[in-house]
């Protein structure tokens, strides 16, 4: 090796990259800026919301201190009953989420096709929000806190047995051959080799998922109503906010073709029109908006 390659490959200036890994790297860098400006242009974001965001956050903060005590009556029933549901449906979590995280684990399912279905079920799972899960089984077990229980359970099998699953695939094999070797069952291996060594990873993963499940249940509450053998608690409070989103983007649009008319000369109050139009039946038609190409 000559002395300009010796120098060429050992250079007296230390540096992590290459010349080519250097510039891989700032293309990559100007590429995530690239994608993270065209995904704020495409979106749209109303920017002049957010002059009063802080004026609004306080005003939200004012009205809610002090809370309403007296309230908390017709919230306790529910609040348990939340409860209930997260608890019950992780109860359900585990009796399902261990036997398919054994048949989703490499080293303990019996062959591949059980563990292909193993997988599948584990992805599946995770895949369907609780939502979901929760209209599905409302068209199943109807209106109630079992459609609740078995959502969360739906939703919570694919977390837990997913890790339960990782866990088991990397335990000690020693301890596991050790059993095999004294002619144990398989049902014995699994019992005595393989469990205990996963055992903290279950009862870790369940508190987790539990401390999961109360919120997601939040949203699948069910109780008695006195004029319905069975309402959900929680399912009008997203369809009205689903309407206040679409009230503030029929608002939007009106301004938009307000200054559009302006611009050309022509003046129509399409304020007027969307709120008229909300207020008429279907049979009517919709106004007409000529100004507008």
């Amino acid at each position: 090796m000559t002395l300009d390659e010796h120098a060429q490959k050992y250079p007296e200036v230390w540096k992590r990259f290459t010349p080519r890994q250097t510039l891989i790297r700032y293309v990559w860098y100007v590429g995530i800026v690239f994608v993270a400006i065209w995904s704020l242009d495409r979106l749209e974001i109303p920017w002049f919301y957010f002059l009063d965001a802080h004026e609004q956050a306080g005003d939200l903060f004012a009205r809610m201190i002090p809370p309403y005590w007296a309230f908390f009556g017709d919230i306790a029933g529910p609040l348990i009953e939340t409860i209930h549901i997260a608890t019950l449906g992780t109860a359900v979590t585990v009796l399902l989420a261990l036997p398919v995280a054994i048949i989703a684990a490499r080293n303990t399912t019996p062959n591949s096709i059980t563990w292909f279905i193993g997988r599948f079920i584990l992805v599946a799972s995770r895949s369907v929000n609780t939502v979901v899960w929760g209209l599905i089984f409302v068209a199943i077990f109807g209106p109630g806190a079992m459609a609740g229980i078995w959502s969360i359970a739906a939703r919570s099998i694919g977390f837990v047995g997913k890790l339960v699953a990782e866990a088991i695939e990397e335990i000690d094999r020693g301890t596991v051959e050790a059993i095999e070797a004294t002619g144990a069952s398989r049902l014995q291996v699994l019992l005595i080799g393989v469990i205990p060594q996963v055992l903290p990873v279950i009862f870790g993963t369940i508190v987790y998922r539990w401390d999961i499940n109360i919120r997601e249940s939040t949203v699948l509450g069910f109780r008695r109503r006195r004029r319905y053998r069975h309402r959900p608690l929680f399912f009008d409070k997203p369809i009205r906010l689903a309407r206040g989103f679409g009230n503030a983007d029929r608002y939007l649009r009106c301004r938009a073709r307000q200054r559009i008319c302006v611009s050309n000369g022509k003046t129509t109050n399409y304020l007027d029109l969307a709120v008229s139009s909300r207020s008429t039946t279907s049979a009517n038609p919709s106004p007409q908006r000529p100004c507008v190409t």
